[in-house]
């Protein structure tokens, strides 16, 4: 009876998971962090969804440009969840299976590896701002895991953030190295390309993230920032809308828009990209930085 109750819950747990709109909130449970408005809580739990339950359409599609954080336990419990119970709807395994393997995810939890918990610690120190903290935690996880993927890519993006590119590069080629299908390392390579102007090689990088991954609407958004630096503001333009399609959330792809659209004097649609960043921003950097450019036109 326990083991059907807790499936129940669960079950109707997943189920409220779609409704959820303006609330973030930590998991009951052992499951993780949900968050709104297509905000990942570190590059790497954007990475697990992707690689765990994100080869789903369906409950992609399901969430509603919601995304799951993991960070607090490694083995990616309610990604799981959400393909068991998938699984469960098209019944490739039944109620009482379902129920029994919920059962087991405790001590799955329990089972968490020094290395992940020190990687955990690195998305933790990562969403505080804390970069330096979060270099060495990702660096103790990676001594003691060296064949993780997601290990040299969380501590690629916090290079990103202090602007160290070609050490970013470098954990990048790692990631891809131990995972050539992770989409995610291929578009932060794409980054650390560009942050030292070697815009055709980002391209080419950016194009292999879409390649893997259609719907990666950041991937689009960064190559349209290569070829806006390469002052192809047309193709810019097509970059910058289709990630907006993908993601109409994403602010920052109506700023690079906006200024594109300015640089080839469509003051208009520069003014309403503009306008529509201010609207979606939760960045003040970014926020301000379309005020004083909708200002200039």
């Amino acid at each position: 009876m326990t083991f059907i109750l807790t499936g129940w819950a669960i079950n109707v747990y997943c189920n409220l998971i779609p409704r959820i709109a303006t609330i973030d909130f930590v998991l009951p449970l052992w499951f993780g962090k949900l968050t709104t408005n297509g905000v990942w809580g570190s590059p790497r739990a954007e990475a697990t969804w992707r690689n765990v339950g994100g080869g789903f359409s369906d409950l992609s599609a399901r969430l509603d440009n919601h995304s799951l954080s993991l960070n607090l336990f490694p083995h990616h419990l309610l990604g799981i969840i959400l393909i068991l119970r998938q699984l469960m709807k098209t019944r490739k395994i039944s109620l009482v299976i379902f129920s029994l393997l919920m059962a087991l995810m405790p001590i799955m939890a329990a089972c968490t590896s020094d290395a992940q918990k020190y990687a955990a610690q690195g998305d933790q120190y990562y969403q505080q701002g804390k970069y330096d903290d979060a270099v060495t935690a990702y660096s103790q996880a990676i001594e003691m895991e060296p064949t993780n993927a997601e290990f040299y890519y969380g501590r690629g993006n916090v290079y990103l953030k202090k602007g160290l590119y070609q050490s970013a590069a470098l954990d990048f080629d790692k990631a891809i190295q131990l995972d050539p299908d992770m989409a995610l390392a291929y578009n932060g390579r794409g980054v650390a390309y560009g942050g030292q102007m070697q815009y055709d090689k980002a391209i080419v990088d950016f194009n292999k993230a879409i390649e893997l991954d259609p719907d990666l609407a950041v991937a689009y958004d960064n190559r349209g920032l290569m070829y806006r630096d390469k002052y192809e503001y047309e193709t810019s333009i097509i970059d910058f809308t289709r990630a907006i399609e993908l993601d109409p959330n994403l602010a920052k792809a109506y700023f690079n828009r906006g200024l594109a659209y300015g640089r080839i004097g469509q003051t208009d649609k520069a003014r309403a990209d503009l306008e529509k960043c201010i609207e979606l921003s939760t960045d003040p950097v970014l926020t301000k930085a379309a005020k004083d450019l909708e200002e200039r036109l």
